[in-house]
């Protein structure tokens, strides 16, 4: 179970969680898009990322940020492109057994209603094209409380009308739960990134992918009014005496 913070007065707004990016240098994108037009017939087409994280401690989380890059897989001399994302698909997992189990929280918004800035052109070791990079965050209708010691993932899903330009979920310095692989094009660790088809007739199943994503948590510690090492917001939805030291 979980619960959303409702407390009078919020402390300010801070970095809970952060795997910084990899960046200028990207070189381990993973995509996490979606489109339709060009597959034809094909209702839904693309790939869905994951990537976990885990507090110490009890945080109300306000805002996740992440790093993307914009690539055209098709006419390669058209890189760097703007972004043509239409939609977003913004969801919260509980972890089931070190995959993402069932939606906590999710909302589906527009781009405008995303905060998105445009940093500088980088080279894409992995593609070998220059890429345009956006960093992009999402501040919930309803702030999220993440309970200590839990894992959860959280998957930033793109959607527009065609797959192509792709969105590419960028790597971090993270090293994250070790997963190694050989690879020629970028030497980090392997940490708890996943991946599995959106098309319900493609495939299905989580597939491990190299490296940490790009992702930073803001929010606020969980009010705690009675010190017991329980936050209010948990105690309150298990029925316990906030004031109580139990």
């Amino acid at each position: 179970q979980f619960a959303f913070a409702q407390e009078e007065t919020s402390p300010p707004i801070t970095t809970r969680f952060e795997q910084t990016p990899i960046y200028p240098f990207v070189g381990s994108e993973w995509t996490s898009d979606t489109g339709t037009a060009h597959w034809g017939n094909n209702p839904q087409y693309g790939w869905r990322t994951y990537e976990s994280f885990e507090l110490p401690s009890a945080e109300i989380l306000t805002g996740f940020r992440w790093l993307i890059t914009m690539i055209d897989y098709v006419t390669w001399r058209n890189n760097p492109v703007d972004s043509f994302v239409d939609e977003w698909e913004l969801t919260i997992y509980e972890d089931d057994n070190g995959k993402p189990g069932d939606v906590l929280y999710s909302e589906q918004i527009t781009n405008d209603q995303l905060s998105v800035t445009r940093l500088a052109n980088v080279y894409s070791e992995r593609r070998e094209v220059e890429a345009a990079t956006y960093e992009c965050e999402w501040t919930p209708s309803e702030s999220f409380h993440a309970e200590p010691g839990k894992t959860y993932w959280f998957s930033p899903l793109s959607k527009s009308e065609t797959f192509n330009p792709i969105t590419t979920w960028a790597a971090s310095t993270a090293q994250g739960n070790p997963f190694r692989r050989e690879s020629s094009f970028l030497a980090v660790a392997w940490g708890a990134c996943l991946q599995n088809g959106v098309d319900a007739n493609d495939k299905k199943e989580f597939v491990d992918r190299g490296g940490d994503r790009a992702l930073i948590l803001l929010g606020h510690p969980a009010k705690d009014a009675d010190s017991d090492g329980m936050d209010d917001a948990w105690e309150q939805l298990q029925g316990f005496d906030v004031a109580l030291n139990d």
